[in-house]
């Protein structure tokens, strides 16, 4: 079928296998919308809009080549069935996101929580960033690697999270205030842009990798450890990292502006 199908349902649940190409597109008019059994789409686009919140249960899980909506409550997609190779612009009204996924997933669209958590989660193959990412507490997981393309954006109050590869979070456009614990879960190493003041409030646990922070403003550890091999970066104001850190050896790191460079280190450089 290679036009749109349009479903209006005013039950809180669906169970539903579409075939053929083009775009299925689903209006929700329900408190709250449980997906309890598979809802397959293929590989093609799954729109969806819901007055209420989204979640999923028993058998539920979504099988699409794209999604994207909009809700006016919490969208909570954790079935580790879920199969969505990207997610384009999706708008919550302030509530929070979560999905978990079980291919690579690519973010093209506008995922926006306004101050809600968001979270995406990979339990095969890598997550990117190629549009924008909108939250307060964003948490990114990956099995593999995390990346984000230039015109990739992160804004976010906090960030957290863990990967299995490589996390290269580059994006000059990246805003966040906040480093929470992310953890090394394998080989690889920790890059983040940011172009705000950044403060380090959990355990940035990169043992056996290395750690670059290039910051437009301060740096600064409130709570926060850095456990790496390396530790390498820049920064446009103060840079202090007071914590229990541990750290073997300190590359080049460039500090432009006022302030100064300081660093508590647990084991020797």
């Amino acid at each position: 079928m290679n036009a749109a199908t349009g479903l209006d349902d005013t039950f809180a649940q669906i169970a539903q296998s579409f075939g053929g190409s083009g775009t299925v597109t689903l209006a929700v008019n329900a408190a709250n919308f449980d997906i309890d059994d598979a809802l397959d789409a293929g590989t093609r686009t799954l729109s969806f809009t819901s007055t209420g919140s989204v979640s999923e249960s028993g058998t539920g899980g979504i099988s699409a080549g794209f999604l994207s909506g909009s809700s006016q409550g919490a969208v909570a997609l954790g079935a580790t069935t879920n199969a969505i190779s990207k997610i384009g612009s999706f708008n919550t009204g302030g509530n929070a996101f979560s999905l978990t996924n079980s291919i690579a997933l690519n973010v093209t669209g506008h995922v926006d929580t306004d101050s809600a958590a968001l979270t995406l989660k990979t339990l095969s193959g890598g997550l990117t960033i190629t549009s924008i990412v909108d939250g307060g507490a964003v948490t990114l997981q990956s099995v593999s690697t995390i990346s984000e393309a230039t015109n990739g954006r992160i804004l976010a109050t906090s960030l957290s999270g863990s990967a299995a590869g490589n996390v290269t979070l580059t994006s000059s456009n990246n805003t966040i205030s906040a480093l929470g614990a992310f953890t090394r879960n394998g080989a690889g190493d920790f890059k983040l842009t940011d172009a705000h003041d950044l403060s380090l409030e959990g355990w940035l646990n990169y043992t056996g990798g290395n750690v670059t922070l290039n910051v437009t403003g301060t740096v600064t550890e409130n709570g926060g450890v850095i456990s790496a091999t390396t530790l390498t970066g820049s920064s446009t104001g103060a840079t202090t990292l007071g914590g229990n850190n541990h750290i073997a050896a300190l590359g080049a790191f460039t500090q432009t502006g006022a302030g100064d460079f300081d660093l508590n280190d647990g084991q020797g450089l």
